[in-house]
């Protein structure tokens, strides 16, 4: 019920009737044949299907995160920069965006997207070149012995374990991704793995190569929690002195042009040393009725935001005459 006494504003719908359904699928059909006027969320191939339909406003909002490959640094045997490097030539990660998310995902270099405080337009441009991506590799003493089109290393076997939840999305995003490896001739063998496990067996516990993770950081960026070195979710156990300083600065930091320029530090070192692969930002994906106007909100700092504005939400005008 409309609740007359709302601090923002007049609330110009009366009554939110909220339905359950079993999945996602059951919900969206709903949604198809007008049983309901508002879903919460929806994945990028449902988004494809209703892009076009009048009926159906879809809304894409942007939110602080980033998804990413994180490169254990622990391993010895397989942290390099130039291997990172090569890696992340490898990745067009526009034709990602396109493939998997049907364009309502931003690619990235760095942590922070655009739109975002700190971001860094000049470092987000793409850098994919299979060319350099293999001469890198080359350097590395990397070469195919056996003729079986994956590179050995200095003459021995070479494989990466990469980890991955068993998430749709990102399901979808390691397929991609693996044939990206695949084409400069690494040998990543793909472990799709439960939400629980992944987090308790493989995240927290540093036991993979590679890793893809997404971070939410917040409206005001904060990178401390998953860069600095004095945190667990530090996984990929990379340590700077110099990024630590940037790092901790920002906790105290009330000056925001000094905050800035802290975060350009922070992204720079990233860039510098490669302790992951920055991806892409995936859009925040909801759909409603075209009878409901009023929704203007385009970032989002978390999930239940998409209702800040909802007092203004309407569906019907009123013409007066003066």
């Amino acid at each position: 019920k409309r609740n007359p006494n709302y601090y923002k504003s007049k609330v110009y719908i009366t009554d939110f009737v909220i339905k359950f359904f079993n999945n996602s699928s059951s919900a969206f059909e709903a949604l198809l044949k007008s049983k309901i006027n508002l879903i919460k969320e929806l994945s990028p191939s449902q988004y494809n299907m209703i892009k076009n339909k009048l009926s159906i406003s879809v809304k894409g909002l942007k939110l602080p995160t980033y998804y990413s490959i994180i490169i254990n640094q622990k391993n010895k045997d397989i942290y390099d920069i130039r291997l990172a490097q090569a890696l992340e030539y490898a990745i067009n990660k526009q034709e990602l965006v396109n493939k998997v998310f049907y364009g309502q995902a931003e690619p990235i270099n760095l942590p922070i997207s655009k739109g975002f405080l700190g971001y860094i337009e000049d470092d987000n441009t793409s850098i994919y070149d299979i060319s350099k991506s293999k001469a890198l590799l080359s350097e590395m003493n990397f070469k195919d012995i056996d003729g079986d089109g994956y590179l050995e290393k200095s003459g021995e076997k070479f494989e990466l374990s990469f980890i991955v939840a068993s998430i749709d999305h990102l399901l979808l995003v390691s397929d991609y991704l693996k044939q990206s490896f695949d084409n400069i001739g690494i040998k990543v063998n793909l472990k799709r793995v439960p939400l629980v496990d992944f987090q308790n067996e493989y995240l927290l516990t540093g036991n993979f190569d590679l890793i893809l993770s997404g971070v939410n950081y917040g409206i005001k960026p904060d990178l401390h929690f998953i860069w600095s070195s004095s945190q667990p979710l530090n996984i990929s156990g990379f340590h700077s002195t110099k990024l630590d300083s940037y790092l901790s600065a920002n906790l105290t930091e009330t000056d925001q042009s000094k905050y800035e320029e802290n975060l350009f530090e922070i992204q720079k070192l990233l860039k510098q040393y490669k302790p992951a692969i920055f991806l892409y930002n995936d859009f925040y994906l909801y759909a409603k009725s075209s009878k409901i106007k009023g929704d203007n909100l385009t970032v989002l700092n978390k999930y239940s935001d998409k209702f800040e504005n909802i007092h203004n939400w309407y569906m019907y005008q009123t013409k007066v005459f003066k």
